[in-house]
């Protein structure tokens, strides 16, 4: 199965590169597209970089998100992939356009520790990324999530998708 992860950063976060190892391990053939942030102290050669190259949590990214999002949603409508793995709200759009063009499933991996970082250091990004959540998360096919507080991410989107696991 050919599977399209798709990251905020070119540095994928330990959760998400467990889950492209294991990927790869069980057979699949995994690409990774990440925006095109600075800042990255190493590229993996296997990442597909995409979007203007910013700065992470600058205004500038903020205001180059949508042509970031354009450029991956464009290289999702050239792929010929299986499956879109999002593991970023800020990229659910480009996923979820891509499916209603292509039929293409969207599993969103819910990066809880994003969420509260935000409300925390940005809280008006905060409230643009639960906007843009809510708009989408209901058009996805999958939801997977942790628990670090005990069932509260689970129930919060099990009400937007039936199809959830805990993964951890």
């Amino acid at each position: 199965m050919d599977i399209t992860v798709l990251f905020h950063t070119s540095n994928l976060n330990p959760r998400t590169q467990v889950h492209v190892e294991e990927l790869r391990k069980r057979g699949h053939d995994v690409q990774v597209v990440c925006w095109n942030r600075a800042g990255a102290e190493i590229v993996e050669s296997d990442r597909t970089l995409l979007g203007p190259t910013t700065r992470t949590g600058s205004l500038w990214s903020v205001i180059a998100a949508p042509v970031a999002q354009l450029a991956i949603l464009r290289h999702l409508l050239r792929s010929e992939t299986d499956v879109i793995y999002c593991s970023h709200v800020s990229l659910l759009p480009p996923a979820i356009i891509a499916k209603m063009i292509t039929g293409t499933p969207v599993v969103y991996d819910v990066q809880e520790f994003h969420r509260e970082n935000y409300q925390e250091w940005y809280p008006k990004l905060a409230a643009i990324l639960d906007f843009i959540e809510k708009v989408f998360v209901g058009h996805v096919d999958g939801i997977l999530v942790i628990d670090t507080k005990e069932d509260e991410y689970y129930e919060r989107y099990a009400r937007f998708q039936p199809n959830i696991a805990r993964i951890y």
